[in-house]
């Protein structure tokens, strides 16, 4: 609804009855220029999960792999999705990944203002949605630790260095 030009495509309810859905999901995966990987408790560590968002990452100059947060905090997602921008499922959030998906479109985006104030005027439904969501539990039973926290950190700024020695 704020982005007229963007034709969504959900594996669950786009392929049809029938259709070889391998054969679908590869070749959407192929052609998408954003993927939002909404990422929950249940499907964090999903071979699924990192086989969609690494297809479309591989398009590494002209695709968004978007993981969505949904009931999860940042510091409880390890690579190499966290190597992405993560979403929160705020206003604020929210707001950066509807700039993200109109920047994608390119020469197709409408004007960054009228994009603004669609925002506005849907967010308040976006957000009666969002709230029904997951929300992170008292009991942070998979958080990770300090450690493996620290490690991803050191892997990340090696990496960084490594990169940076390169060019």
């Amino acid at each position: 609804m704020v982005i007229n030009a963007v034709e969504p495509w959900m594996s669950d309810e786009d392929i049809q009855k029938g259709e070889r859905w391998n054969s679908v999901l590869a070749a959407k995966l192929e052609t998408a220029t954003v993927g939002i990987i909404c990422l929950t408790r249940d499907n964090l560590n999903s071979s699924w999960i990192l086989f969609e968002s690494g297809a479309i990452s591989k398009k590494v100059a002209s695709a968004f792999v978007c993981p969505l947060l949904i009931g999860l905090e940042p510091t409880e997602v390890a690579g190499p999705l966290a190597s992405f921008q993560l979403t929160r499922s705020n206003k604020h959030d929210m707001k950066k990944l509807v700039r993200t998906i109109h920047y994608a479109l390119g020469s197709s985006a409408f004007p960054e203002k009228r994009i603004e104030a669609a925002f506005e005027v849907w967010w308040p439904s976006l957000e009666e949605q969002v709230l029904k969501l997951p929300q992170v539990s008292a009991r942070k039973s998979a958080l990770r630790s300090d450690r493996e926290i620290l490690d991803e950190v050191l892997a990340l700024s090696r990496e960084m260095r490594e990169l940076s020695d390169h060019q």
